[in-house]
């Protein structure tokens, strides 16, 4: 029951949130700011949006490389946008990785080597949005003192993401999970943990691989910033880059919080909070945040098309690379 109300309980909120700013605000004064618009800045946001989608597939796939060999591109890109398709009818973003990892590794036998190239792409996207977020507190201070109470919450964050980031690919981490495991566990579940094992392992050879995707993690924080940049002068809006870079990491931030589906409302209103610190109106920051999640969805819509890729055929192809190393391991271990 819980299963079946949570999702539900989601909606409800993000209707709700949506429905509030909107009666705030006022649909006449949204429409008035979103009536005016220029093409061509319109055409260049949008071509940001899919550019932003282009690097986020990039720097996942060296991570799904080095635990898969031979995975082509193009199909990882697929699977990687029609799960991202996916992510608006299931309750959170986990659903969607795991969907992601599913598609790939099951004709691989390498579910849990994808799964594992997808929690590395997740934590490593959550240290640079965190990187951003401190940066853009940085600024902010030196001009207001107003979200000084954020500053304490963003590093303890922060230190929490790193900790969990150093606990994946940590071999005490991995130990003390082994030593837990109770002397019944099944087969599958010994195989299972001595593939992830296996799976930091290979991550912790290739540090200069790891460094250079959270590099790229960080830098493309920076895309939504510059959409809506974008967005802003489309629309004839008074809004200052200063002021996106404050607001719009932040926004973000709260909006991947579990409250509502894709953070719908959450998004929008932490938008329309944050910029009204530095004078700009309720309806240009809803107008705003209203025209950035039409450009979301349009960069999701094409994940549309590759909905086969989540579901197809089986594919014969070799064991992905940590499952050969596990092996040995699991000998070792005393595994069946």
């Amino acid at each position: 029951m819980r299963l079946k109300l949570a999702p539900l309980l989601r909606l409800f909120v993000a209707c709700g949130l949506a429905a509030l700013l909107l009666h705030g605000v006022g649909l006449r004064a949204l429409a008035q700011s979103l009536r005016v618009a220029d093409p061509a800045l319109l055409a260049l946001a949008l071509l940001l949006c899919f550019v932003d989608r282009a690097v986020m597939i990039g720097k996942w796939y060296p991570l799904l490389t080095a635990q898969v060999p031979g995975v082509p591109l193009g199909r990882a890109a697929r699977a990687y946008l029609a799960a991202g398709f996916a992510s608006y009818f299931l309750p959170t973003s986990l659903g969607a990785d795991a969907l992601r990892s599913f598609a790939l590794g099951r004709g691989r036998r390498a579910v849990a080597e994808v799964g594992a190239s997808v929690v590395l792409e997740r934590l490593l996207g959550l240290l640079g949005s965190l990187v951003l977020v401190l940066a853009a507190l940085l600024v902010a201070l030196r001009g207001s003192a107003r979200l000084i109470p954020l500053l304490p919450w963003a590093v303890g964050t922060l230190v929490l993401c790193l900790g969990l980031l150093l606990a994946a690919c940590s071999r005490q981490a991995t130990a003390s999970l082994l030593a837990r495991l109770p002397a019944a566990s099944s087969h599958r579940v010994w195989r299972l943990v001595h593939r992830l094992a296996a799976a930091g392992e290979r991550y912790r050879r290739s540090p200069g691989m790891v460094a250079a995707v959270a590099a790229a993690s960080a830098a493309e924080q920076l895309f939504p910033v510059l959409v809506l940049w974008v967005l802003a002068r489309a629309l004839g809006l008074p809004i200052s880059f200063t002021s996106l870079f404050i607001a719009v990491p932040l926004a973000l931030f709260l909006g991947r919080l579990p409250i509502t589906f894709a953070g719908l409302g959450v998004f929008e209103g932490a938008l329309l909070t944050l910029l009204g610190i530095y004078g700009v109106s309720r309806a240009d920051a809803l107008a705003l945040g209203v025209a950035a999640r039409l450009f979301e969805v349009a960069t999701q819509l094409p994940g549309a098309l590759f909905w086969s890729d989540l579901a197809g055929a089986r594919e014969a192809v070799s064991e992905p690379a940590t499952a050969c190393a596990a092996a040995p391991t699991a000998a070792k271990e005393g595994s069946p």
